[in-house]
């Protein structure tokens, strides 16, 4: 089992903002965004154009995944997975 938490707008589409899901060896965090995902609109949110993650955080265990194998980082047994949305400061 993968844990999946969400946070922002994406709470809302993930069970309360946080799930477990049953994944395939081999599945990467694109199969699980597909997965947890399944409309376009909301993939277009995470995934831009030229298929990177820049606008939300997404983290496996800790490590964003721009410091991993971005969208082909693969997941394992126990992973958890953190979707964050951007945030602004000031």
């Amino acid at each position: 089992m993968v844990k999946v938490k969400a946070f922002g707008p994406f709470r809302r589409l993930v069970a309360k903002g946080e799930t477990e899901i049953e994944l395939k060896a081999g599945t990467s965090v694109h199969d699980l965004l597909s997965i947890l995902f399944p409309s376009r609109e909301i993939q277009k949110e995470i995934i831009d154009e030229k298929g990177d993650v820049d606008t939300v955080a997404i983290l496996k265990n800790g490590r964003h995944i721009q410091s991993l194998e971005e969208l082909f980082t693969p997941l394992e047994e126990g992973d958890e997975i953190v979707i964050v949305p951007p945030s602004g400061g000031g």
